[in-house]
């Protein structure tokens, strides 16, 4: 395996250059299929909002120049500016980089897990468009491995760290059940997008938007059958809210407790949970004195979110051991794979030579019978496997503990194996703005 890993993400990128590179759609198939035409054997496209990566097997040698050539003709740039962004990792480098953004471990979010089925998604189809060989079948179902033991072993993934998240968390155990819950949005931006999105996937179905700007308010209502309103309209379609997100961002309070309580009175005091994140509030202070109205604001999510934080942290080195064996282990098992050829071609010449040598020798020898035949022949069997024990032995030691290739080389060059047999492997990495790879500790 020669393994290069290309790629731009939200933590050396920005937005701008991230774009640029980005593979949406079918352009992903299309980018899997032009890869081919560039020198490269197999290859992996990871796109998502935060990173685009390819994972490619190369030729020996490569450090990657012909993926840099590659995203700038596909994508049509004029000009490399996105190559001070570009990080490169090669060899062991490369699935340790792997091993880690699957397992979270490199997210926007610390120990999220919507990298895992972005990750199959990826490689799912490169398959489908037989971009994916044994190399990446094999380097991407242990990058699943290691993620789906990161995720059982430690405690990452278990506490919520976004705002929106732990809004919906305490939702929850307000109501016990969400589903067919109402949710009021007052506001509809990013922050209201994302809270609504985990919303409904706790179970939620009625939706309003109330909006300063009714288009703004539609473009989050109409995709899920839900009510766009003007923001004069929110006193009277508090009742119907069991949820209050309200990030409008208004220079002034838009949720009285006078509608508050006569909202609850319509509801026969069934609770209401409001989410105040906007600065300045949208929600009246003393509206969190009644009785079944919960008030949380963004200092309180956010308090919240940090301490989860904090304690995703403290399981991140757990995580991180959990990783660094895998890799280890994964990048032993393929050094060992790799001399297989070359032992399997060392086995094959010997024995050939040798049982050559027998049947010369047996001809001259005249009449033997058919037993002591056998056993001339299978006494040069087992000399041939006694010569070869050791030094089989020592390729598979120095492939497990270092340079795989080195000694596959030279035993490949001295006894004029075939060429194909040996390979290239490095643990190089190159972060953005390097011009020489710098080699794995």
């Amino acid at each position: 395996m020669s393994l290069v890993v290309v790629g731009v993400s939200h933590k050396h990128s920005p937005i701008s250059v991230r774009e640029q590179l980005a593979f949406s759609g079918d352009r992903q198939d299309e980018g899997l299929r032009a890869l081919r035409t560039h020198g490269v054997a197999e290859a992996v496209v990871l796109s998502t909002c935060n990173r685009v990566e390819i994972y490619a097997n190369v030729a020996a040698g490569s450090r990657g120049e012909e993926i840099v050539e590659f995203l700038q003709e596909f994508h049509g740039l004029e000009e490399r500016a996105f190559e001070q962004y570009l990080y490169r990792f090669h060899g062991s480098a490369g699935v340790h980089h792997l091993f880690r953004v699957t397992a979270g471990l490199d997210s926007l979010v610390l120990g999220e897990t919507q990298i895992v089925s972005q990750i199959k998604d990826a490689y799912t189809r490169a398959a489908s468009q037989d971009a994916a060989g044994r190399v990446m079948h094999e380097l991407f179902q242990a990058a699943l491995r290691t993620a789906k033991r990161v995720h059982t072993e430690t405690g990452l993934g278990e506490t919520l760290v976004s705002v929106s998240s732990v809004a919906v968390d305490l939702a929850r155990k307000i109501f016990g059940r969400l589903d067919g819950k109402g949710v009021l949005l007052v506001g509809a931006g990013e922050t209201a997008e994302l809270t609504l999105k985990h919303l409904l996937q706790s179970g939620v179905r009625r939706v309003l938007v109330a909006n300063r700007t009714l288009e703004n308010a539609r473009r989050l209502a109409d995709p899920v059958d839900g009510v766009a309103l003007e923001l004069d309209a929110i006193g009277e379609s508090l009742p119907l809210a069991d949820i209050v997100v309200a990030s409008s961002g208004a220079p002034r309070t838009l949720i009285e407790r006078a509608d508050v309580e006569r909202a609850l009175k319509l509801r026969s005091q069934a609770p209401m949970f409001f989410i105040d994140i906007a600065v300045p509030r949208d929600v009246e202070p003393t509206v969190h004195q009644l009785d079944n109205a919960y008030v949380y604001n963004i200092d309180d999510l956010e308090q919240t979110a940090s301490e989860n934080l904090g304690r995703r942290h403290e399981h991140a080195g757990e995580a991180e051991r959990i990783v660094g064996s895998e890799v280890e282990r994964f990048v032993s098992e393929w050094r060992s794979r790799c001399v297989e050829p070359v032992i399997k071609s060392l086995h094959s010449s010997f024995h050939g030579v040798a049982a050559k040598e027998v049947e010369k020798s047996l001809r001259r020898l005249g009449d033997l019978p058919d037993d002591a035949r056998e056993e001339v022949r299978y006494l040069a069997r087992r000399i041939v496997q006694r010569l070869l024990h050791e030094p089989v032995k020592q390729l598979k030691q120095e492939a497990r503990d270092g340079d795989p290739f080195a000694g596959s080389q030279m035993v490949a060059r001295f006894f004029r194996l075939f060429e194909d047999a040996i390979g290239e492997e490095d643990s190089s990495s190159e972060k953005p703005g390097q011009t020489q790879p710098q080699e794995m500790s």
